[in-house]
This record gives C-alpha cells, sequence and structure tokens, in this order.
C-alpha cells in the first residue's frame, strides 16, 4: 500500500435547523467539526466483539475467504470503499448539510454518503450499493442512522467476517454533557450470519486544522489481466512522495 498521509480521522458531524422535527438544540450546536482518531501508542481506539458469534453458514464463508481474491482494493486502490468499512477509516470525513439530509464526504477512496433525515424508507426498487441507504434522526441529543441495502460482502474488507444483503447498520453519535469527545456506538443486526447483534465503538477529539484531500489511488490491474496496470500514475505517485 502506498504511503498515506499522517493516520488521522476527521469528523465533522452537523444537523438541520433546530426546527426540524426531533432535532435537539444542544447537539446542533455541539456537533459541527472536524475530529480525529483517538490512538494509545500505533493503535487507534476501536473496539468490537472479542468472538463474533457466527451461524454454520457464516463460519465455513469466513474460513474460505481469501483477501487477495475477495478483496478488489488489494490490487485497485481506486476500487469504492464501502460501509460498514468507512466507519473504520483514519482518514478525515466533512459533513455538509442540506434541508432534508446530511452529505458526507469520506477522503478515504474518495467517497461520499448522504443520511436523509426526513424518515423515508428506502424505495421499493432501492438498489444496493457500496455505502447503502441511511436513515438518520435525533433522540434525547444523539444523533441515530440506520443503513441498509449494503452490497459489501463482508463488514470490513479485508477481515472476511461476511455480511448479508439483510444486514442493518445502527449508528449512534453522541457528546456526554460538558465534554467535546465525539462518541461512536454502532451495531451489526445480521441473523443470516450472527445469532446476536455484534457492537462496536470508537472516539475522536475535535480539530481544527485537518480538512478532505482528494484521494489519491491506483490500480494495478486485475488478476485475470484484463485491466492493466497504470504503471504511469504509480510512478508519478512514488516521485510526489520523494
Amino acid at each position: 500500500m502506498i504511503a498515506r498521509r499522517s493516520l488521522v480521522v476527521a469528523s465533522a458531524l452537523t444537523t438541520i435547523a433546530a426546527s426540524t422535527a426531533g432535532a435537539q438544540p444542544s447537539a446542533i450546536r455541539d456537533f459541527p467539526g472536524v475530529y480525529v482518531a483517538v490512538w494509545v501508542g500505533a493503535v487507534e481506539i476501536i473496539t468490537g466483539p472479542e468472538v463474533y458469534p457466527m451461524t454454520d453458514a457464516a463460519r465455513q464463508a469466513y474460513e474460505a475467504f481469501d483477501p487477495f481474491v475477495s478483496d478488489p482494493r488489494r490490487l485497485n486502490d481506486c476500487a469504492p470503499e464501502k460501509v460498514p468499512t468507512l466507519l473504520w477509516t483514519a482518514n478525515p470525513i466533512e459533513i455538509e448539510v442540506q434541508a432534508d439530509r446530511i452529505d458526507i464526504s469520506f477522503e478515504e477512496g474518495g467517497s461520499s454518503r448522504v443520511i436523509w433525515l426526513n424518515g423515508a424508507s428506502p424505495p421499493a426498487d432501492q438498489p444496493y450499493t457500496a455505502v447503502g441507504y441511511s436513515v438518520g434522526h435525533w433522540e434525547e441529543g444523539a444523533l441515530v442512522v440506520q443503513t441498509t441495502h449494503m452490497d459489501s460482502p463482508t463488514i470490513v474488507n479485508d477481515l472476511g467476517h461476511p455480511l448479508s444483503a439483510d444486514a442493518v447498520l445502527t449508528e449512534r453519535y453522541w457528546k456526554e454533557p460538558g465534554e467535546t469527545t465525539l462518541r461512536l456506538e454502532f451495531q451489526i443486526n445480521d441473523p443470516a450470519n450472527y445469532t446476536e447483534p455484534l457492537s462496536f465503538s470508537r472516539i475522536w477529539e475535535p480539530s481544527e486544522t485537518e480538512q478532505v484531500q482528494p484521494w489519491e489511488c491506483v490500480s494495478l490491474g486485475t488478476r485475470d489481466d484484463s485491466e492493466p496496470p497504470d504503471f504511469d500514475e504509480l510512478t508519478r505517485m512514488l516521485e510526489e512522495l520523494e
């Protein structure tokens, strides 16, 4: 993997006007900003289950998983990053608020995500995409987001824990009274693969220096040689790192 800018996570969470149904004025005032990941030594503070309670089918898929074959980003750094993997990103996030939605731009993979705030259910013909379909609402000062229609085959790209088409991702962002730390807890409910919901969490601290940069990526081609590697782009990127 080509060296990247400093491994930091920045997240700017913001909201619609205080008059929006269910919105909490204090959260609207406190959430906007840029945040960076919290590290202990070289380890980012992200927690997850010690044991994944997999079904028999999930166990078989996990044991058969080969990241060098199944993870497209092992060869193509320009392949789209997917939810829920994006929740582990160590790169900045930028949030823009519209009248009825939150737009999240990720430096990771140049990805973007829309969280609808009007409570609308996904349409009947909603396609499955890299970032899925997300709706959000305010709940006692916390931003709660539910995402479906994710087309990611795994929870994290290269770890092999399977994710079904019926999986539901629920995120909760909040700050404790008097604190600036942004906290996230999220659950993955996927009965086809796990006998109980999986819980994860992470935290960020505010930063005034980070911003989302254009994603510099390169493709090393496909294993069947149907797409040749982009050596010119790889050379250019390596020269910039000197």
